[in-house]
């Protein structure tokens, strides 16, 4: 995998999400690191202590251009969002948490996490009616029908899926994953 690790641009701001050490474990297991020039500099690290521990120095373009992952300490700011391909974990398992934030047009960058700025109305207004809605059963309808229209108004091609697999011990009963 190709790791990269930008220098971080919010105002005083100035830990970098991975340590020379860290590229050089990261290197030794076979991934490749690019470290933005400068980024470990407001932490005492100076771009040749990463190229020792295996790392390579490019610009902010490049970097983003090449990694696969990008490891930050601060979430993005709405100056690096084209740098960045979409991608979304849901953490709750509810709809609410993937349609609204990422699909409705209320959630445009700055405010929100729309930044392909997908607009349509009519998913606009079931979104709206399906987060205010208490019934389970018309929520789920609602949920559905928002989806079924997103479908036949992709705004996304999706490059790629995760599947989530959880290793425990016999004696836990009941988990449910999401």
């Amino acid at each position: 995998m190709v790791v990269g690790i930008p220098r971080e641009i919010k105002t005083r701001e100035y830990r970098v999400a991975l340590t020379p050490a860290g590229a050089r474990e990261l290197v030794g297991e076979g991934h490749v690191v690019i470290v933005e020039k400068s980024a470990g500099s407001g932490s005492g690290f100076a771009d040749a202590e990463y190229e020792g521990a295996g790392a390579r120095i490019a610009g902010r373009k490049t970097l983003f251009a090449e990694a696969e992952l990008i490891v930050k300490v601060k979430e993005p700011l709405p100056e690096e969002f084209d740098l960045f391909e979409m991608s979304w974990i849901g953490d709750n398992g509810d709809p609410d948490n993937h349609l609204y934030i990422l699909l409705s047009g209320e959630q445009w960058p700055p405010a929100g996490y729309n930044m392909g700025f997908y607009k349509n109305d009519q998913v606009d207004a079931i979104l709206q009616e399906a987060r205010t809605t208490l019934d389970r059963a018309k929520r789920t309808e609602l949920y559905r029908q928002a989806q079924k229209l997103i479908a036949e108004d992709p705004p996304w091609i999706i490059v790629d899926h995760e599947t989530q697999i959880v290793v425990m011990d016999q004696k836990i009963k009941n988990f449910k994953l999401h």
